[in-house]
């Protein structure tokens, strides 16, 4: 993975800078049960299909390699979100157990008890964790195709169209 981002060596980034660890060890699971919360799915008859575990653990690898090479206040602060995300569904939804133990129905409905809540501060920890972890599911691969985009990529080059009279459109 670090080749492919770029750093010439495990632990070493972008023009040889130390990457520092993303996720804590008690963060990293949250991170993985609201990826599998936000990237989960119904299926033709309308049952809750939770997504690929291989994708969802790609997702989090990506997010936490990008923690990762941010400041430490930036790397304290994603952590901190986690862990008030985690600890929180007693107060949204009155259910006592921690976000990454409910299970996948549960964690979407308080997921969207979040977004959708009263209170603006509680949806911005959801939009500071949904949107890093979306754009990581749907920036390449079968999540680009998802979207509707024709390339492999969003770095991917487009190939101009002919028009009827000859030029390029």
């Amino acid at each position: 993975m670090a080749e492919e981002h770029g750093a010439g060596s495990p632990g070493l980034g972008v023009r040889g800078k130390r990457r520092a660890a993303g996720l804590w060890p008690i963060t990293r699971p949250v991170a993985l049960a609201a990826a599998q919360a936000i990237l989960a799915d119904r299926d033709a008859s309308g049952r809750l299909t939770p997504p690929d575990p291989e994708r969802c653990g790609q997702v989090v690898d990506e997010f936490a390699l990008t923690i990762g090479y941010c400041s430490g206040t930036m790397r304290l602060g994603m952590n901190g979100l986690l862990a008030l995300i985690e600890l929180l569904p007693p107060v949204v939804v009155r259910r006592f157990r921690r976000m990454s133990r409910l299970p996948l129905a549960e964690r979407i409905r308080y997921l969207q008890a979040l977004e959708e809540g009263e209170h603006g501060l509680l949806t911005m920890l959801l939009v500071g964790i949904k949107i890093p972890l979306s754009i990581y599911a749907f920036e390449r691969g079968d999540g680009l195709r998802q979207t509707g985009f024709d390339r492999p990529s969003t770095a991917s080059t487009t190939r101009g169209r002919r028009s009827t009279d000859g030029g390029r459109s």
